[in-house]
């Protein structure tokens, strides 16, 4: 559908968008059939905008067949009981990709307080939990589990140990309870909220239900439309269906329980539609700390590397998984920081009542001063180093799992120069490759005209990453031939807006060497082994070499958090190369918890740094 808006004016009519729908909200003014109106209208003019994926849903609605409510309506359809769609608006099940439906439920209540009275009536009777002539208490006493043994919606009634429960209902049983203990008692999340005994008793309620012609894994269906609220599940029956392709039988089981339960936990914090992406991300990474054998993640990833430009927060749930991919950004939050810093971002949402990215400015400088623009310049980083370029012990975990991430290749010859530019999101980022060759050197020209940035340069060797920031206009890089890859990474830092440019002019100079090698005070090298395990009489080697003599060379060893943890004086070293141990232990002698650490030489006003990992046993 064509747009009068251009891609630069998009933040502009976002943030109108935002600010309207606001006034609107708030206003007492407007009586609620013309609140209603406004509502539907601006909610027309954001979804006209082009370049996102749509459901035939959608379409129709753009197209005018359908109004906004009858539109939200069929969503909710499509995930509770497809058959009631219209034959042109069901999906093909080989269009179907398998996710979870909390979104569309999400979507649909929070917006039910301000459409019409027969939206809100036929939205309720969607709704309604179903009927199960069966019930199972977990033995925790928390979870109650509705299920069937005849039907459509009935489990495999094998039950091997012969308890007259269902082997199936007996491990969703024991899978709840092990959720609950993780995600509330050992990670401190709030329980989920108390429903007031709607299924039959205070425990929460699990409907066993069969999904695979909707599409999903299982969903948490919020039952009010305020800033927190209780909720219920439904996952399916077996997991056994050709829909479920990727993770399948009881490994689909688990994640789906983790991932739903985690849900719960969110609408106790916040429940808001405007954090749909986070919400998603968040349970998804959820699943991989419950169960990281399973990986069921790994099936989203690439929807978020393949297209780095688009912001963390974008993507259309009903046709789209780039929000499940989305939870690598936890995954960097969690192994880069803390696990404990995605509880503090749901924190400072349920103080604010909102989603929006100052949430996590907030709670991520609780443990950086350099907060989210920080942060997203070291994720789009991470990013980088995935696939083919993973490196064993530094930035993903199972980076080496996930492919590449979308890039550009600059070519530049003797006296010959090329150039690229384009556009990103706000959080998004571009990854432009150089590739050396012959001797001498480059010089690049970066033009980012518009917003904040964070500019950086990825000098890449067999066995060294050097990260340097590049916040001049034009940067020299001398005897390029060093390194296996140059690596142009542009991150805009910007909180909201799309459609912010970017140029970047590189040009081959032969004359751009060191021609006095002395000039160069040292080189650091990768310490080994990593990572490295911490045990009795473990210890990792660091390699240096020097170029010419010094008196005040030292390593200083820094945790993930900036914490000076050892510093190892060297004193004088002769020009010529040198190994230090370091045994995993700090100022006082005692072991340091498994992380990623970070070393920095420093030799007469030179400084060179690396990262190492360690694990305790």
């Amino acid at each position: 559908m064509e747009t009068p808006l251009s891609r630069k004016a998009l933040p502009k009519v976002a943030t109108m968008f935002i600010t309207l729908l606001s006034l609107v909200l708030r206003s007492e003014y407007i009586g609620n059939m013309m609140r209603r109106a406004i509502i539907c209208a601006l909610l027309s003019t954001l979804l006209a905008v082009p370049g996102q994926a749509r459901s035939l849903i959608a379409q129709s609605y753009e197209a005018g067949s359908l109004d906004y409510e009858t539109a939200l309506l069929y969503e909710v359809y499509a995930v509770r009981e497809p058959a009631f769609l219209p034959a042109e608006l069901q999906p093909s099940p080989k269009h179907l990709h398998p996710r979870c439906g909390t979104p569309v439920f999400v979507t649909a209540v929070q917006a039910a307080p301000e459409l019409s009275p027969s939206y809100r009536a036929k939205l309720a009777h969607t709704l309604q939990r179903p009927t199960r002539p069966n019930n199972l208490i977990t033995p925790s006493g928390r979870f109650r589990i509705h299920y069937e043994l005849d039907g459509r919606h009935a489990v495999d009634p094998a039950d091997e140990d012969g308890n007259g429960i269902p082997d199936y209902v007996d491990e969703t049983a024991a899978t709840l309870d092990r959720a609950w203990n993780l995600e509330v008692e050992q990670l401190g999340y709030r329980a989920p909220l108390e429903d007031g005994s709607v299924g039959g008793g205070s425990e929460y309620d699990i409907y066993i239900t069969d999904l695979s012609g909707a599409g999903v894994y299982g969903y948490t269906l919020p039952e009010l439309s305020g800033n927190t609220t209780p909720a219920y599940i439904e996952i399916d029956n077996n997991f056994t269906d050709a829909i479920y392709s990727q993770t399948r039988g009881l490994d689909a089981l688990h994640v789906t329980l983790a991932h739903e339960l985690f849900h719960g936990i969110q609408f106790a914090y916040y429940a808001g539609r405007n954090g749909l992406w986070w919400q998603e991300a968040s349970a998804t990474w959820m699943e991989e700390i419950a169960y990281p054998d399973v990986d069921d993640y790994l099936q989203y990833v690439p929807s978020v590397l393949h297209r780095p430009e688009r912001a963390l927060s974008s993507g259309n749930f009903t046709v789209e998984t780039r929000i499940y991919g989305s939870a690598i950004f936890a995954h960097f939050l969690a192994q880069r920081f803390d696990s404990e810093l995605i509880r503090a971002v749901w924190e400072e949402m349920g103080v604010s009542n909102h989603a929006r990215l100052v949430n996590f400015e907030r709670a991520i400088r609780q443990w950086t001063t350099g907060g989210l623009g920080a942060a997203i310049g070291e994720y789009a980083v991470w990013n980088y180093f995935t696939g083919v370029n993973h490196r064993v012990g530094l930035f993903y975990e199972e980076g080496d799992k996930y492919g590449e991430v979308r890039s550009r290749i600059l070519q530049t010859a003797a006296k010959i120069a090329d150039a690229d530019s384009g556009q990103v999101d706000h959080t998004g980022s571009a990854y432009l490759r150089l590739k050396p060759v012959g001797s001498g050197g480059l010089a690049l020209q970066i033009e980012t005209p518009e917003g904040s940035w964070q500019r950086q340069l990825l000098l890449i060797s067999p066995d060294s990453v050097e990260v340097l920031t590049a916040d001049e206009k034009t940067i020299e890089i001398r005897d390029w031939q060093r390194f296996d890859e140059i690596v142009v990474v542009l991150t805009s830092i910007e909180q909201n807006g799309t459609g912010f440019e970017y140029t970047v002019r590189a040009e081959y100079d032969s004359k751009l060497r060191d021609d006095d090698p002395s000039s160069v005070v040292f080189r650091l090298g990768q310490n080994r082994p990593n990572p490295f395990k911490v045990s009795k009489n473990a210890e990792t080697v660091i390699s240096y070499t020097l170029r010419r003599a010094t008196t005040n060379a030292k390593i200083s060893i820094f945790s993930s958090s900036g914490e000076l943890v050892r510093v190892l004086q060297l004193g004088y070293r002769s020009a010529r190369s040198h190994n230090v141990v370091w045994n995993g232990t700090n100022q006082n002698d005692e072991t340091v918890a498994s992380g990623i650490y970070y070393y920095f030489l420093e030799a007469d006003g030179e400084v060179r740094w690396r990262a190492m990992a360690l694990m305790r046993e």
